[in-house]
């Protein structure tokens, strides 16, 4: 049984732990930061969102892709993925969500303003390359804006 003794803790080494240099944040990190973001006023994120696009929008497709799309009335364009299991191992869906993300943010800027999209793999192999996700996704941009 341990019993406590008096002035116990002054025996113990105050710093046992060296101390680490404090990060700074430089301008250029910063920049990137905000160019790189993917806030939630950007994102389609509830399931009566995903159902009215649906209903009330509009679909096109490649070989590889197929997006659900609308003018909506944010003030701003949003995304949504969707991925079912059939199309590989959470690995593979995880990496397809990311890269779709990034081409999202690539086209950001020439989107229109209250465009809402759905995107959605096509094929079950699913098409891990950043290039041909991006040209896809261009090119039925292009058409919704044709």
């Amino acid at each position: 049984m341990w019993l406590p003794q008096e002035n116990e803790d002054q025996r113990r080494q105050k710093d046992h732990q060296p101390q680490t240099a404090q990060r700074t944040q430089t301008a250029d990190h910063c920049v990137s930061c905000i160019r790189y973001k993917f806030p939630k006023s950007a994102r389609i994120l509830h399931r009566s969102h995903y159902k009215n696009l649906l209903k009330f929008g509009a679909r096109l497709g490649t070989d590889a892709l197929r997006i659900d799309f609308r003018m909506g009335r944010s003030p701003r364009p949003r995304l949504g993925i969707t991925i079912s299991r059939k199309h590989g191992k959470a690995h593979d869906r995880n990496r397809f969500k990311r890269l779709v993300r990034e081409v999202f943010r690539e086209l950001y800027p020439t989107l229109p303003r209250s465009l809402e999209v759905n995107v959605c793999p096509r094929t079950i192999p699913i098409p891990l390359d950043k290039r041909k996700i991006f040209n896809d996704l261009s090119s039925l941009l292009d058409k919704i804006r044709s």
